[in-house]
């Protein structure tokens, strides 16, 4: 049975057909199997592992106990299951979490002309997305005004620059309703302005969100006793992942000369997460852009290596991809 739960974490095939209900349902039949890993377990797994990881920038130390933090339902046991998917996805994390510590302890500067930062948001970046890439993600969160509309600038400007190529833009704030392009008049009163902001221009749009997904239950975090929602769990994360890839390649097989732009969630696009969404795509085909404020940026391991220097209003962009897989993204850009 300990084999069976770990397919059903770590294996995509296995949760790619399935929802977050079918997913949470799963898990939970699993765990009351005699023999398989327990809340406890997988806690004590976290932390002995973490304990391990020797940091000496005060700051990457925030940001790591932040990060990989072992979680427990605070409400309600029947969750445990999350948690416990949860806390082994961060587990499975460590290798990468390691080699980024690694990464930037080495670096004394950062390399002249390895990244362009400019004030004012500029977005002549689009010029720098290869044409092999298929996928641009643009992690925001769905309330974040600042980012919503910088979205759209971001796909304005590809499309002027490239105007001979097909733009599709999917929405994971969206409802999913399968091959089908979003309409204002169909859709929800809070999504009709995102959505009429794209069709008045002529893009094309279309929501991929996860329509089983439920907002329920809340989790404490062991070292910073935050308390979260089921939705911000990496268990929740990687539910909602397997979904939009299934929802990709179909999007893919209907319009295989495409170019997808996608808002979703911040942990989607970010490269340095493992189970994430960017991560799960090939490679040459995605380029990640980050959308956050200055208050958020505490957020990235970046810029706690270089004590903030870079989080200022404006835009960053790597041109090294080593440097993008290991800050999380490609491009980064940064609200007041």
């Amino acid at each position: 049975m300990r084999k069976f739960l770990f397919l059903f974490l770590f294996w995509p095939i296995c949760l790619s057909a399935q929802t977050w209900q079918k997913a949470w349902e799963g898990a939970q039949k699993a765990l009351a199997k005699p023999g398989n890993p327990s809340l406890a377990a997988s806690r004590t797994a976290l932390l002995q592992a973490r304990q391990r990881m020797t940091v000496e920038q005060e700051g990457m130390r925030l940001w790591l106990n932040g990060r990989i933090s072992p979680v427990a339902p605070a409400l309600s046991e029947r969750l445990e299951a999350w948690a416990v998917m949860s806390n082994r996805l961060l587990l499975k994390d460590q290798t990468l979490r390691v080699q980024q510590l690694d990464f930037f302890k080495r670096q004394a500067h950062l390399p002249a002309g390895l990244i362009s930062v400019f004030t004012n948001v500029p977005i002549d970046f689009a010029r720098g997305i290869q044409e092999s890439v298929r996928f641009v993600l643009c992690g925001g969160r769905a309330e974040d005004v600042q980012a919503a509309a910088a979205f759209k600038k971001i796909v304005t400007r590809y499309q002027q620059v490239f105007p001979q190529r097909r733009i599709i833009i999917l929405a994971e704030y969206l409802p999913d309703t399968g091959i089908r392009f979003a309409s204002e008049f169909t859709a929800a009163p809070r999504h009709k302005s995102f959505i009429r902001s794209f069709v008045k221009d002529g893009f094309a749009i279309a929501g991929i969100g996860d329509p089983s997904v439920k907002e329920e239950g809340y989790f404490k975090q062991d070292n910073s006793n935050l308390i979260l929602s089921s939705q911000e769990l990496p268990a929740a994360e990687a539910v909602r992942g397997f979904h939009i890839r299934r929802r990709l390649a179909q999007w893919r097989q209907y319009d295989p000369e495409a170019v997808f732009f996608l808002f979703v969630s911040p942990l989607a696009a970010a490269y340095d997460w493992r189970y994430s969404l960017a991560n799960a795509l090939p490679e040459e085909e995605v380029f990640s852009v980050s959308m956050t404020s200055v208050r958020n940026t505490r957020d990235f391991l970046f810029h706690r290596w270089n004590h903030f220097q870079q989080a200022r209003p404006g835009l960053l962009v790597w041109k090294d991809k080593k440097w993008a897989r290991m800050s999380g993204f490609d491009a980064q850009f940064i609200f007041p």
